[in-house]
């Protein structure tokens, strides 16, 4: 059986999306043939894992996260790539939080 989580753990570490992959999936999701209460659940998925991907552990986190979010919109095309390129290089997949 650890045998078993031990391989699991691995293969979903190997195969994982990227924050912003995530985000994008979930900015991007539209309902398709499924209910409302299939989709709405979908888009809970993928922001709780966007948000978990971000290492997101408090409200104040969540807020700035958010607020970072809408802030990267915003940018300069160059600004922009420079922002993703840092965050891809966080060791734990962060985000540029505002404090």
């Amino acid at each position: 059986m650890s045998s078993y989580k031990d391989v699991k753990a691995s293969v979903l570490r190997e195969y994982k999306m990227t924050p912003l992959a995530y985000y994008n999936r979930y900015q991007s999701a539209i309902k398709q043939d499924e209910t409302y209460v299939m989709f709405v659940n979908r888009l809970k998925t993928l922001l709780e894992y966007y948000i978990a991907s971000r290492h997101v552990t408090s409200f104040d986190m969540l807020i700035s996260l958010f607020v970072a979010d809408h802030v990267k919109l915003m940018l300069p095309a160059g600004c922009l790539d420079h922002v993703l390129t840092v965050e891809n290089t966080l060791d734990q997949g962060g985000c540029l939080m505002i404090n």
